[in-house]
Formats: structure tokens, C-alpha cells, sequence
């Protein structure tokens, strides 16, 4: 059961709209699709901030302690 959970978690966190992660990339190329290179790569970026501050939110409360 555990492992079923760390890898449900492992490809959860492989689809954030990270740049490093593979939902970053995936994001780049839909991105491409529809706009400039140098606009995906902004909005890459911008969503990649965001969810950089949600997971440093979430985690602030068990690094102050």
C-alpha cells in the first residue's frame, strides 16, 4: 500500500508546472503550440513561480518548527 501511495505522490509532483519536472515541459510544448517561444518560456516561468510559492506555503508551517 505504501509504495502505491509514494508513486501516486512521485507522479503527482512529475506534473507540476515546474520548468524541471515533465509537466513543465509539457506545459512549454502546448505553450509553443499556440504562442511565441519567448511567450511560452514567460508563461513557463510564471506558472513555475507559482507553484514554487505554493509548495514553499505549504511546507512554511513544518520549517518554522
Amino acid at each position: 500500500m505504501w509504495i502505491a501511495i509514494l508513486n501516486i505522490a512521485i507522479g503527482i509532483i512529475n506534473l507540476l508546472p515546474l520548468w524541471i519536472t515533465d509537466g513543465g515541459q509539457i506545459l512549454k510544448i502546448l505553450a509553443e503550440k499556440v504562442m511565441s517561444e519567448d511567450r511560452a518560456i514567460l508563461l513557463l516561468h510564471f506558472f513555475s513561480l507559482i507553484g514554487l510559492a505554493l509548495i514553499i506555503l505549504t511546507l512554511w508551517p513544518t520549517l518554522l518548527m
